[in-house]
């Protein structure tokens, strides 16, 4: 069980990282995306039994094991349905809803314009400051496909890593992988977040 200034603190820096959040535009490309990436359907980590859904039901994921909820603030975006911790409070999972105004025109964006889409929301809110790490590309899990990109605030020393995918409803979600800086916990390795990221992408529907 969390204590109060655990809670807190996590939550503090976690809105250092997530205010990176908005909407923008930005052009992205043909050439600065990466072939796309086949997933193998089996998890390399457990997962929970722990559903997080988004407030229409269009998305649906488990949590991984050990991994638990924290509570939401009003320093936080509206789009942000809901906020994982890992055990060691270092490492996070973030969930919002995109929102784009342009509905007739939703049903025939891919996962580029997906991926457009997501980056734009955390350049524009960082006034610039968000940069992408190296090519986004799209994950392939049998019939499910995602955006994938990476990207570091100004103030950050490691990478977040993002999905962003359009639901049956005609919603665009983003999944977060967020490094915690909390003071005296050192953040996991790129190794150790890409597979957690791999095996929590097996589980999820939209």
């Amino acid at each position: 069980m969390l204590s109060r200034f655990s809670i807190r603190y996590v939550i503090g820096c976690l809105y250092i990282t997530i205010s990176l959040c908005g909407i923008g535009c930005l052009f992205v490309q043909e050439e600065e995306f990466a072939p796309s990436v086949a997933l193998s359907p089996k998890t390399e980590l457990e997962l929970s039994d722990i559903i997080v859904t988004s407030v229409e039901g269009d998305f649906i994921a488990l949590l991984p094991k050990k991994w638990s909820f924290i509570e939401k603030t009003s320093l936080q975006s509206p789009d942000i349905f809901a906020i994982a911790i890992n055990p060691e409070f270092n490492s996070s999972l973030v969930f919002s809803k995109i929102p784009y105004s342009e509905k007739k025109e939703i049903a025939l964006l891919d996962n580029k314009e997906l991926i457009r889409i997501g980056l734009a929301k955390h350049i524009a809110k960082s006034n610039g400051k968000v940069k992408q790490i190296g090519k986004g590309h799209e994950l392939i899990l049998g019939p499910k496909k995602f955006g994938y990109f990476e990207f570091i605030g100004s103030h950050q020393t490691q990478k977040t890593r993002s999905i962003v995918c359009l639901s049956s409803l005609g919603n665009i979600y983003e999944i977060s992988l967020v490094p915690v800086p909390v003071t005296g916990k050192t953040t996991p390795t790129d190794e150790v977040s890409d597979t957690l990221f791999r095996s929590f992408i097996t589980a999820i529907q939209y």
